[in-house]
């Protein structure tokens, strides 16, 4: 089979501990395998529509902030109540000498 696509980036795996490998034989589970490769096939696209290639880890989320909200928060004895309460709204990856993007601007014509 060929695949004929854009954006393809492969990294072999991280090196595995051998303690991870050791507690996995322990609990019976099959150690990592080392035989394989990680392969992204295609952009991230950001909002203007711009294209970058795949980032390690999680990627990187803009600074924004993040809308307060309610939470089923667990309480009690095994934590088998729940109390709502409210989440006040905050920064996320913020940090010195962070900006923020002001929010785009659209014009509505009917």
């Amino acid at each position: 089979m060929t695949l004929h696509v854009r954006g393809i980036s492969t990294r072999p795996p991280a090196p595995v501990s051998p303690k991870l490998d050791a507690a996995r034989i322990k609990k019976g589970k099959p150690p990592i395998t080392k035989d394989y490769v990680t392969v992204h096939i295609g952009y991230v696209t950001d909002r203007q529509g711009k294209q970058h290639d795949y980032a390690e880890g999680r990627g990187h989320v803009k600074p924004h902030l993040r809308c307060g909200h309610y939470k089923n928060q667990a309480v009690g004895t095994g934590r088998l109540d729940r109390k709502r309460i409210w989440i006040e709204s905050y920064l996320v990856n913020y940090g010195p000498g962070t900006t923020i993007d002001p929010p785009p601007q659209y014009l509505v014509v009917p």
